[in-house]
C-alpha cells in the first residue's frame, strides 16, 4: 500500500492543524511541524502494506482491504477528532490492524470512539496522546484488546480512563491529569513493560495472561489485579499505590518488592492470591491466598509459577481473614528443616504478622513439600516455625487444610503462645503418619467382624423336635465395639451382617455344610490430625464338617474373607484399602443332659489370617498379623412350653496363643493396636420352633476385655429350617 500523488491541502486541514498547535502550545508542548504532505488515499495491494499518514492525507479515507496493513503517522504533530472519526461507516481508517506513531512524531486524538482506531494493534516510538485538552469526557479510545508497545524514547499519555488488551516496552505511560486508570491484559497476552508509568493514575491487570512491571513506577493511584499475573520485576514498581485490590488474579515477584499500603484479596469463581517476597506496611484484609516465594520454575513441572521459591511475606499490619476462601500455601524442604527449625525463606516459607490477627474467621493452612520423596524426621522442641505473630493471635486463626507428609511422618500445624517474649507462633510438628495408625485400626475392625458376625455359633449341632437330615439358616446380626487409648489406638467399630449356611447328613453323625455372609463396619479412628472415618463392607466363605453324637460334636472349618475399605482422614482424601486372608475354626464340645437343661462345655481355636498387603492405603509398610485365638464357653441350655422354646445362655473366656498385636512398621516407626487380649463375653438366646420345620433364633451379648480398654455388644435375628 503506497501514498498517491501530491495534491493541495484543502481549509479544512488547516484548520485542524491550526487548533492542533494552540493545544500543544497550551500544554506547554514545543512541536516541530513537517511540510504538509500530498493528500491522497492509500492504494491496496494483496502484500501487506504499509500505508505512512500525514497532513497531506490523514482527512482521506483509507481502506487496507487484505487484513495484514499497517498505518504509520508520520508528521508532527498529526490530530484526530471525532469530525473525522465517528462511526465505521464514516470511519476514515477501515481494515488495518496495526499502527504505528514513528520516533519524533505525535499523533493527538481527542473526542474519539471510532471502532477503526480501537480495531488497532499500536506501536508508539514517539508520542502517542489520547483526548489531548478535551472537553468531553470520552474515553477509552484504544480498542479493548488491542496490544500497545511503548518502546524507549515513546510515550503514551493518558487524560482518561483508558482499556488496551496489553502493554509491553520501554518507554513511558504517562498520567498527565485527574486519576485516570489504565486498564490492560485483557487479549491475555504474556508481556513486559519495562518502562516507567507515573502520575495520579491507577493501573488494572486482566485477562489471562502474564505483565511483568520491571522499572520504578510512581503511580500513586489504586491497583488493582483483576485476572492473570502481575509480576513485580523491579523492588520499586509499586512502591507508591495507595491501595492493592486482589479481585481474581495474581500480584506476583520475580524480585523482593514492597507495598506501602492497604491490600485487600478477595476471591469469587477465580483465583486470587498475592506471592513473592513481599513487605506490606499496611493492613491486609483477605478472602484469598498468600503464597511466599518469588515466582520459579514449578519443582515437578518446571514451567514458571509464582510462589515456587522459599520466601517470605512480612505484614507491618494487621491481617483480616473475611471469609472460607483465605488461605496461606507454603512449601517446605522438610529434611533441610527438621528436626532443628531450619531457615525460614530457606528452607521452607515464612509468615510474620508484626499486628494483631483480627477476626473470628480462620484461615486455612495449606503445605506442600518442595521435593518428591523426603525421607523426613522427628521435629524437636517447639518444631518448624511456619507463621509469627508479634499480636494477638489464637490458635483458631489458622487451622491446617492439607497433609504433609514424608516417610513414616506427618507435619502438624500448633499454635504456641509467647513462645518468645509477647511473640506468637504456628509451628509445624511431627507426628505419626495417620495411614499407619489406620492401617493397624482396620485391622482390627476386620478381625472384629470375624469375630462377632462369622463365628456366630449357628454351626453347633442343635436338637429339633423332629428328626434332621439336614439344616438351612439365615440371620441379621449388628453390633459395636470400642477400643481405648491403652490399646494404642483410641477407636470404635459398628459392624452389621447378613449371615446363612446350610448342612445335610453324610452318615455316621457326620454332616457337611458351608456358610458365610456379607457385612458392612463403620467406625471412628482418633489421629493426630483429628478424627477420621472408615467404612468397610466384607464377605466370608468357609465350607465345615461337623461330628455329632448324643454327648459330643466337632466342628471343623475354613475359609477365606475379604474387606473393602474406605478410609476419610482429616486432612486426607478418601483412600481405599484392601483386607484379605485365610479363616480357620476347630471347635468342639461335650454336652451333659440334666433332664430340664442340658451344659454344653465348648473349646475352640480359631485362626484370622487377613492382612492388608504392604501397600495398604497407599503406603508402603510392613504389617504383622495373623491372629490365633483360644475360647472356652459353658453353655446352659433349656426347654420350655414341651420344647418348643429353648432358652440358652453362655458364658466365654478368650485368650490370644499368638502375639495378637496388630503391628504396622515404616521407616523406623512402629504403631500397634493390642485388642486381642483376654475377653469375658456373656450370652443369651432363645430358639422358637414355629413348627416341627422351621424355628425363630434370637441372641445376644457383652464382651469386656480382663487386659485393656475394650467392650461391646452384639445382637441378633434369625430362621432355621429342618429337614
Amino acid at each position: 500500500m503506497t501514498t498517491a500523488s501530491t495534491r493541495a491541502v484543502s481549509s479544512a486541514s488547516y484548520s485542524r492543524l491550526r487548533i492542533a498547535l494552540l493545544a500543544a502550545t497550551s500544554a506547554g508542548a514545543l512541536l516541530t511541524l513537517s511540510s504538509p504532505a500530498s493528500a491522497a488515499s492509500c492504494a491496496t495491494t494483496a502484500a501487506a502494506d504499509t500505508c505512512v499518514i500525514n497532513l497531506g492525507n490523514i482527512a482521506d479515507i483509507h481502506n487496507g482491504l487484505d487484513g495484514s496493513d499497517t498505518l504509520d503517522f508520520q508528521g508532527a504533530p498529526l490530530s484526530l477528532s471525532s469530525s473525522l472519526f465517528t462511526t465505521e461507516a464514516t470511519a476514515h481508517f477501515i481494515a488495518f490492524e496495526n499502527a504505528i506513531v514513528a520516533v519524533g512524531n505525535t499523533l493527538l486524538i481527542s473526542d474519539t470512539d471510532a471502532e477503526a482506531v480501537r480495531s488497532l494493534s499500536w506501536t508508539i516510538d514517539g508520542l502517542l496522546d489520547l483526548n489531548f485538552a478535551s472537553t468531553a469526557a470520552v474515553n477509552d479510545t484504544i480498542g479493548d484488546a488491542s496490544a500497545v508497545t511503548v518502546n524507549a524514547g515513546g510515550s503514551l499519555n493518558l487524560w482518561e480512563n483508558e482499556t488496551i488488551g496489553s502493554l509491553a516496552g520501554a518507554g513511558d505511560v504517562l498520567f498527565v491529569a485527574g486519576s485516570p486508570v489504565l486498564t490492560t491484559g485483557g487479549n491475555g497476552n504474556d508481556t513486559v513493560f519495562t518502562g516507567t508509568i507515573t502520575g495520579l493514575g491507577g493501573l488494572t491487570k486482566t485477562g489471562a495472561g502474564t505483565m511483568e512491571l520491571n522499572s520504578n513506577n510512581t503511580i500513586t493511584g489504586p491497583l488493582t489485579v483483576a485476572g492473570g499475573v502481575l509480576e513485580i520485576g523491579h523492588a520499586g514498581a509499586i512502591d507508591d499505590v495507595s491501595s492493592v485490590a486482589i479481585t481474581g488474579g495474581t500480584l506476583s515477584g520475580e524480585t523482593a518488592y514492597t507495598i506501602n499500603a492497604p491490600v485487600t484479596i478477595t476471591t469469587s469463581s477465580a483465583l486470587s492470591r498475592l506471592t513473592g517476597n513481599a513487605t506490606i506496611n499496611g493492613n491486609v484484609t483477605s478472602n484469598g491466598g498468600l503464597q511466599p516465594g518469588n515466582t520459579a520454575p514449578d519443582p515437578v513441572s518446571l514451567i514458571d509459577n509464582p510462589g515456587q521459591e522459599m520466601g517470605q511475606i512480612t505484614i507491618n499490619g494487621n491481617y483480616t481473614s473475611t471469609g472460607s476462601n483465605a488461605y496461606v500455601g507454603f512449601f517446605i524442604d522438610i529434611d533441610a528443616a527438621a528436626p532443628a527449625g531450619g531457615t525460614p525463606g530457606t528452607t521452607h516459607d515464612l509468615l510474620t504478622i508484626n499486628g494483631d490477627i483480627v477476626g473470628t474467621n480462620g484461615t486455612m493452612f495449606s503445605l506442600a513439600s518442595f521435593l518428591p520423596n523426603a525421607a523426613g524426621s522427628e521435629t524437636t522442641g517447639n518444631g518448624i516455625q511456619v507463621i509469627r505473630v508479634t499480636g494477638a493471635s489464637a490458635a483458631s486463626n489458622f487451622y491446617q487444610g492439607s497433609a504433609m507428609n514424608a516417610g513414616p511422618y506427618q507435619y502438624l500445624l500448633k499454635h504456641v503462645s509467647n513462645y518468645s517474649g509477647t511473640d506468637d507462633g504456628f509451628f509445624l510438628q511431627s507426628a505419626v503418619r495417620d495411614e499407619l495408625i489406620a492401617h493397624a485400626a482396620l485391622l482390627s475392625a476386620g478381625q472384629e467382624l470375624v469375630r462377632s458376625c462369622y463365628n456366630d455359633g449357628q454351626r453347633i449341632p442343635d436338637s429339633p423336635k423332629g428328626a434332621t437330615y439336614g439344616r438351612a439358616w439365615m440371620g441379621y446380626r449388628q453390633g459395636s465395639t470400642t477400643f481405648g487409648p491403652d490399646t494404642g489406638i483410641d477407636s470404635n467399630v459398628d459392624f452389621s451382617c447378613t449371615t446363612g449356611g446350610m448342612d445335610w447328613r453324610m452318615g455316621n453323625g457326620w454332616f457337611g455344610g458351608i456358610s458365610g455372609g456379607f457385612g458392612d463396619t463403620e467406625g471412628n479412628i482418633l489421629t493426630p490430625a483429628g478424627t477420621a472415618n472408615y467404612t468397610g463392607s466384607g464377605r466370608a466363605a468357609e465350607v465345615f464338617a461337623s461330628f455329632t453324637s448324643e454327648a459330643l460334636f466337632i466342628n471343623l472349618s475354613a475359609g477365606y474373607n475379604a474387606m473393602d475399605y474406605t478410609y476419610d482422614g482429616k486432612l486426607l482424601f478418601p483412600i481405599m484399602a484392601d483386607t484379605a486372608g485365610f479363616l480357620a475354626r476347630a471347635e468342639t464340645g461335650v454336652a451333659v443332659d440334666l433332664d430340664a437343661i442340658a451344659v454344653k462345655l465348648i473349646g475352640a481355636v480359631s485362626y484370622d489370617g487377613t492382612s492388608c498387603d504392604d501397600t495398604c492405603l497407599g503406603v508402603a509398610v510392613s504389617e504383622e498379623t495373623g491372629l490365633i485365638e483360644a475360647k472356652g464357653t459353658v453353655r446352659i441350655d433349656g426347654v420350655a412350653h414341651g420344647g418348643s422354646v429353648r432358652p440358652w445362655i453362655a458364658a466365654s473366656f478368650s485368650d490370644v496363643l499368638s502375639d495378637g498385636i496388630n503391628t504396622v512398621s515404616m521407616g523406623g516407626i512402629t504403631v500397634s493396636h493390642d485388642t486381642n487380649g483376654q475377653r469375658l463375653s456373656l450370652d443369651a438366646g432363645l430358639q422358637a420352633y414355629l413348627d416341627q420345620n422351621f424355628a425363630l433364633y434370637l441372641d445376644g451379648g457383652y464382651q469386656e476385655s480382663l487386659s485393656t480398654d475394650v467392650s461391646g455388644y452384639k445382637a441378633g435375628i434369625g430362621l432355621k429350617m429342618y429337614w
